[in-house]
């Protein structure tokens, strides 16, 4: 048997291609809102077991509202103090105060003058997660 000596020969990087640019995320402005209830709280004070049956009328209407609106238009509810309609869009200034990272955009719309729904908003999907029937989350 002869042996073969020397040195192994060297692997050549194989060529690639460029690096494809991410793909560009184009806005979920002017699209209706989807709903997911993953992070809804399904146990405390604010789970919708609370609600009754007016309540969950208020509830249902609500969604039919917000599902025939584009995300641009349930945030023009909002403004000011007396000057919001409908929804009444509003941003929650604290994330912290609900116990959420900053990174997280929470909000509040209202189903009715009392009622809170408290979410926020990845893309087109709108993440339920408190269902305030006596509007004891505050904006502050």
């Amino acid at each position: 048997m002869t042996r073969h000596h020397g040195s192994i020969p060297k692997q050549r990087p194989k060529k690639c291609g460029a690096i494809p640019d991410p793909p560009v995320q184009e806005s979920t402005d002017k699209l209706p809102p989807t709903f997911r209830f993953t992070h809804a709280d399904d146990k405390g004070q604010y789970a919708l077991r609370h609600w009754v049956a007016g309540d969950l009328d208020d509830l249902i209407s609500c969604f039919k509202r917000m599902e025939q609106m584009s995300w641009e238009e349930i945030r023009a509810t909002g403004g000011p103090l007396g000057q919001r309609t409908g929804l009444a869009y509003q941003r929650i200034k604290n994330p912290k105060s609900l116990g959420l990272s900053p990174e997280v955009k929470p909000f509040e719309v209202r189903p009715c003058e009392r009622k809170r729904l408290i979410a926020f908003r990845d893309g087109q999907v709108c993440y339920i997660m408190r269902f305030d029937r006596n509007h004891t989350t505050t904006n502050k």
